[in-house]
């Protein structure tokens, strides 16, 4: 499995960056996931009347609906980035596309704003500020920005 992350401030376009790749990838045929980092301590998932929320509200560590197309899984835990490519790899992710985790162990795409990031040893490419390519021409040109991704990202 490959694994890239993309980072920056907020409003930098990570999501939209992150979107246009798995786009990329999915036509490619490539099994693309995606995770993202919230970065505030608040809770993600509010109680509510469905089946699954009940487990959640009556203290469930975690609760799964699966349907005969997909899961949807809450854990009460946050995971380390560790355990989320571990996961990953389970259920045969090919590349796995994470937005945030700034410290983690794995190459980025940092995205600039007005606020620059301070140069990370472990990034691949540099999007806006004042240094390289803006945003908007990486979007429309995804296929060397793909390139990049499948040849640089880590292979766990």
């Amino acid at each position: 499995m490959r694994v890239m992350q993309v980072i920056g401030f907020s409003d930098s376009g990570k999501t939209t960056l992150t979107k246009s790749l798995i786009d990329y990838f999915t036509i490619k045929g490539v099994l693309t996931a995606a995770v993202k980092h919230h970065g505030t301590g608040s809770r993600l998932a509010s109680p509510d009347s469905t089946d699954t929320g009940l487990f959640r509200e009556a203290g469930a560590k975690a609760d799964m609906l699966v349907s005969q197309e997909e899961t949807t899984w809450n854990i009460r835990q946050a995971l380390t980035i560790e355990q989320i490519v571990q996961v990953h790899k389970v259920i045969g992710t090919e590349l796995l596309m994470i937005e945030g985790f700034k410290q983690g162990p794995y190459p980025k795409l940092v995205l600039h704003t007005n606020e620059a990031l301070p140069q990370a040893a472990d990034s691949v490419l540099h999007i806006g500020g004042t240094n390289g390519m803006t945003l908007t021409e990486a979007l429309n040109d995804i296929d060397p920005i793909g390139e990049i991704v499948w040849n640089r990202s880590a292979i766990v």
